[in-house]
């Protein structure tokens, strides 16, 4: 089906299929979105409402009063955040949902006070958590299960693997768990006043990886740092670069890496301000190395947070 099926209205076509056929698959998919749904009462599920010259994916009808909506995307960046906000006035701030499979935009967080928005992956890491409750009938299992598969394939989400450096095939999911990496910091360093987002994808001869945005009251305007791989060399890092203005507020400072840091060495450079390396890199992501997929996460994440600190810690 996903083959045959795969542009972004057939999605909500089955997605809808889904919530119709399979009461808790529908009550998935909706609180996913929306944490406080009451499903005591009635609720209907419309697709392609249309209200003027919009048409939401999905209208929702909660004993016949009209509730939520949810749009959806793979693809197509053209929101109608503000269309929607102005054809359903009675929609409430929250109440309305936006999914895609591309990262979050500008917009998006310009938005992110009056839409619920999420991205297909986040919601596969959702439905992959339910399927794996043991009070759960089979049946219903066997169902998420194919309902998975179905949305993996047209979004075109690669699951995290075994990684090894020199494998060209788990290079992709390298760069997939460096984009995780980014998002699951966020977190993590909100306690230490640095604030990180993913910036953009980059990649060219020989080399791949995620700029991020990095904000700290300590400087006045963001850094952009570059967590990715040299393939040549081998190595991950992140590069604090001077190219386009990223991160020249640190062009003259400082940074000591503790004698008991492990995990980050500073690499020489000429023109770029800072590059820290993972020092486990061979270890970790070697050739015939004995890292789960979770051990390999888990320690760049660690790098990631580690390093920003360090970095914060010097300004």
């Amino acid at each position: 089906m996903s083959i045959r099926f795969y542009k972004e209205n057939d999605l909500s076509d089955f997605v809808w299929t889904c919530c119709e056929a399979c009461e808790p698959f529908k009550k998935l998919f909706l609180t996913f979105f929306f944490r406080d749904f009451d499903f005591s009462e009635k609720i209907e599920i419309i697709r392609e409402y249309a209200e003027g010259d919009v048409r939401p994916d999905f209208v929702m009808f909660t004993n016949g009063r009209l509730s939520h909506l949810i749009e959806v995307k793979i693809l197509d960046q053209y929101d109608h955040f503000s269309d929607y906000i102005e054809a359903f006035p009675m929609i409430g701030n929250g109440y309305r949902g936006f999914i895609m499979n591309y990262p979050r935009t500008e917009r998006c967080r310009e938005f992110a006070d009056r839409y619920s928005i999420h991205t297909w992956e986040e919601f596969l890491e959702y439905l992959s958590l339910e399927m794996r409750r043991k009070d759960l009938d089979q049946e219903i299992v066997n169902f998420y299960s194919l309902a998975y598969s179905y949305i993996k394939n047209v979004c075109k989400y690669w699951e995290v693997v075994h990684m090894e450096i020199s494998n060209l095939e788990s290079l992709e999911a390298l760069n997939l768990t460096f984009r995780k990496v980014i998002k699951n910091a966020q977190d993590l360093l909100i306690k230490h006043n640095i604030e990180i987002e993913e910036y953009k994808f980059e990649a060219g001869f020989g080399y791949s990886g995620f700029y991020c945005k990095m904000i700290t009251p300590k400087l006045p305007k963001p850094l952009y740092p570059w967590l990715g791989i040299y393939y040549n060399k081998q190595i991950v890092s992140i590069g604090f670069e001077s190219i386009a203005g990223y991160c020249d507020q640190l062009v003259g400072r400082n940074i000591t890496i503790p004698d008991t840091e492990p995990l980050i060495s500073v690499e020489p450079t000429n023109d770029d301000p800072l590059w820290l390396t993972f020092t486990k890199s061979q270890e970790v992501f070697g050739k015939d190395n004995q890292y789960s997929a979770d051990q390999q996460y888990n320690l760049l994440l660690d790098f990631l947070c580690k390093s920003l600190i360090l970095v914060d810690d010097n300004l």
